[in-house]
């Protein structure tokens, strides 16, 4: 828990620019997660903080949390500043298809 590490670089978007950002992610916490696709257990869940250093047309989240699960990736995810969420509702991953 609390482990952090901040990455920089540069976006390029297609049609408006580059645009400078710099980016924490911090462990938060270990958790049970339950989807559509099922019950994850011992999901780490890691908060993005994401600043942009040039200010891009429009606007973006700044903070977001996924919660990750061992062999299958991203099972949840919440955009904090645009209010939007979601779940892993199925996944075929190898053998594997969730909801099992």
């Amino acid at each position: 828990m609390g482990a952090s590490d901040t990455v920089s670089g540069k976006e390029i978007w297609a049609d408006t620019g580059t645009f400078r950002f710099r980016e924490t992610r911090t462990v938060e916490a270990i958790e049970n997660v339950t989807t559509p696709a099922g019950t994850f257990k011992d999901c780490v869940r890691v908060r993005f903080d994401h600043v942009y250093l040039d200010k891009p047309p429009g606007s973006f989240f700044s903070v977001s949390r996924y919660w990750f699960a061992k062999n299958v990736g991203i099972v949840k995810y919440e955009l904090t500043s645009q209010k939007a969420q979601g779940e892993l509702e199925k996944a075929k991953i190898a053998s594997i298809s969730y909801p099992q």
